[in-house]
């Protein structure tokens, strides 16, 4: 079965153009959260959790309370990252310098690079091993 997330389609429940949301607002960490729950269970441990398996003896509360811990991190991972780029633009011209804030790059460069993770997660094996279709023989 093939997961496919475009950005239009990401960001379609929203009532607001995206590069008005703050990028550190709640809005933006529960538009976040929408994408993360999405995935399938094997994406977890390539994201770093190996926390939450669908077939463990884990009650709800406690996948729900991991999934938020979760949330939580991969937010906070992706605003160090866009921290990260706005300052490494002053240096090296990696986005336009006309337009580059927060916003822009959260929502023209950051999120749709996180949009793209169905896509490599198609190649993802029950064991969340990237399956190697090579035919190197």
């Amino acid at each position: 079965s093939s997961i496919l997330i475009s950005k239009s389609s990401l960001f379609s429940t929203l009532s607001t153009p995206a590069e008005e949301i703050d990028p550190y607002s709640e809005t933006a960490r529960n538009d976040l959260a929408k994408l993360i729950r999405s995935l399938p269970s094997q994406a977890l441990p390539l994201m770093g959790y190996d926390d939450i398996r669908e077939n463990t003896a884990q009650s709800e509360n406690e996948k729900e309370a991991i999934m938020e811990e979760i949330v939580t991190a991969s937010h906070k991972s992706l605003l160090k990252l866009t921290e990260q780029v706005l300052e490494w633009n002053q240096r090296l011209n990696l986005v336009s310098r006309k337009d580059c804030n927060v916003n822009v790059v959260y929502h023209r460069h950051v999120l749709p690079s996180v949009a793209l993770l169905p896509l490599i997660l198609e190649n993802v094996n029950e064991n969340g091993d990237i399956n190697n279709n090579n035919n190197n023989a």
